[in-house]
């Protein structure tokens, strides 16, 4: 069959071509974590290699667990929706009931979530966190019907500008003769392929190029199966509502592929590979039972080995010596090395038990606050995950969901991931504010009385990065209040004055009586 130098599946393969060592580093990273998911090309159905120990597979099952509950949450919706100002001058003027409005922008948020469940949407997101934690790049396909489907850099080819702007990508799948239609299926058989006919079970190299044109600044979309050149229902897509979403870890000016986060901790990963190798090795050894036999003894050791238990032979005790390793101390020294990797992991995939210290006592609050600090570290991978990732897939559900956003008079606003870690933050100033706050009282009365508690509270507000003014009156409130307070303390005086009189007076009428 001869291949077009405009085609699609020539294309591929020079995209394919500028990867480099992408594949093998893929390969070595999987192998250390979880190796299905980037198996080498020619393992068919076996078993794969891993690394002996586990602590690859249980830090990223975990951590990737961990983001998709943080950016898509099992029971409550990752969007709100917002009206701009326009639209609510508007609701206002028609004298729309703000209860009604409510109602429906929350029936509208709950359905993005119920479109997501139909779509399977957390397996595979929870896949593409694996891919992204592991080899640093994933591809999340949003078919109108049907699951997601996740791609690995083995099945898309992605080229980006110099600041990192997707300009165009190829997905390859891989089907079976017999699932095309017939027209299709007549055109491949035309199409000139010399090696093999087509029969049911042949495999057929379905390409799909993504790629923006400048001039629109849309995606114009084109497929190909084989060399045959297919039609496409939907050939163009605005970008806010293209159902291809291809994401990064880290992403470096200038590459076309990002970078995970084993990459980042390859060095750990490497050393706990071959300590366990090393580890395991030497435990075999030492496990292995020999015994040593003096050659001038009179014991018989071909009696002696097909000998049963208990049996009597002669010879003196010493004729016969096991084989000890006088390895133990180094085995000990390797495993010490070894755990102190393990926890670097552990502490970076933020393992729970690796977040605490060794000690006999550790606080809740220790382990809270060491365990949110690890938290924190990853705003910058949910801000990430926030501009990429769950905004268009926001904008792509209300889009379908015939909910008009493209005036932006309704707008979906992210409620998860980096905004719930910016909450947890602020909530933790304002725990540290009031405990400051609480030392004051233990000072003794003389100090207190010197202090200027107004200058006081802003001044610790505003050292703990707290918004303090929000909550904190300020002199003129005070003051209003407790005028307010002289105010009804002296109303009630006087009412109590008033009562007293009357009082007064109606037992002087009562003497008259």
């Amino acid at each position: 069959m001869i291949e077009k130098e405009d085609s699609l599946k020539h294309r591929w393969e020079i995209l394919e071509s500028r990867k480099g060592s992408l594949h093998e580093r893929n390969e070595k990273y999987a192998r250390w974590t979880l190796p299905y998911l980037y198996a080498p090309t020619n393992v068919n159905n076996e078993e794969l290699d891993t690394d002996l120990d586990s602590v690859g597979a249980r830090a990223v099952n975990h951590l990737s667990n961990k983001l998709i509950e943080t950016l898509y949450p099992t029971y409550r919706p990752f969007l709100k929706l917002e009206l701009d100002d326009e639209l609510k001058e508007k609701f206002a003027k028609a004298k729309v009931p703000q209860v009604d409005i409510d109602k429906a922008l929350v029936a509208g948020e709950k359905g993005t979530v119920r479109q997501l469940d139909k779509l399977g949407h957390r397996t595979g997101a929870t896949m593409a966190a694996k891919l992204l934690i592991v080899t640093g790049n994933a591809l999340v396909y949003y078919p109108k019907k049907g699951k997601v489907q996740v791609y690995s850099t083995r099945d898309y080819c992605i080229m980006r500008d110099v600041g990192g702007t997707v300009i165009e990508f190829i997905t390859r799948d891989v089907k079976e003769f017999e699932t095309f239609t017939e027209e299709v299926q007549e055109k491949l058989k035309a199409s000139g392929k010399k090696d093999t006919d087509y029969e049911d079970s042949t495999d057929v190299s379905l390409y799909t190029q993504v790629k923006l044109n400048p001039e629109t600044g849309k995606f114009e979309i084109s497929q190909a199966a084989d060399m045959v050149d297919l039609e496409v229902s939907e050939n163009q897509y605005a970008k806010k509502d293209l159902p291809w979403i291809p994401l990064t870890w880290n992403l470096a000016r200038g590459d076309h592929y990002g970078r995970g986060m084993v990459e980042d901790y390859r060095g750990a990963f490497a050393a706990v590979d071959v300590l366990s190798q090393a580890l395991l090795e030497g435990v075999i050894t030492a496990a292995t039972v020999k015994f040593l036999v003096n050659p001038g003894s009179v014991v018989d050791v071909v009696e002696l080995n097909k000998s049963a238990n208990g049996t009597f032979h002669a010879g003196r005790k010493d004729d016969i010596v096991s084989v000890n390793s006088d390895k133990h101390l180094d085995f000990q020294q390797v495993r010490q090395v070894l755990e102190d990797y393990i926890r670097q992991i552990a502490q970076a995939f933020l393992l729970n038990s690796a977040v605490t210290r060794d000690a006999e006592r550790v606080t809740a609050e220790e382990i809270r606050y060491q365990a949110q600090e690890l938290e924190m570290a990853y705003g910058g991978v949910y801000s990430r995950f926030t501009e990429e990732w769950q905004e268009p897939v926001a904008h792509l559900l209300l889009s379908r969901k015939d909910i008009k956003i493209s005036d932006d008079s309704i707008f979906p606003v992210i409620v998860t991931g980096m905004d719930t870690l910016s909450r947890m933050g602020d909530l933790d100033n304002f725990r540290m504010f009031a405990q400051d706050l609480s030392l004051i009282t233990q000072m003794p009365e003389g100090a207190q009385a010197r202090l200027k508690m107004g200058n006081v509270m802003t001044w610790v507000g505003n050292n703990r990065g707290l918004d303090y003014a929000a909550f904190i009156k300020t002199d003129d409130e005070v003051k209003a209040e407790q005028e307010a307070a002289a105010a009804q303390e002296k109303a009630m005086m006087q009412q109590e004055t008033t009562n007293q009189m009357a009082q007064d007076a109606g037992k002087e009428i009562a003497k008259e009586v």
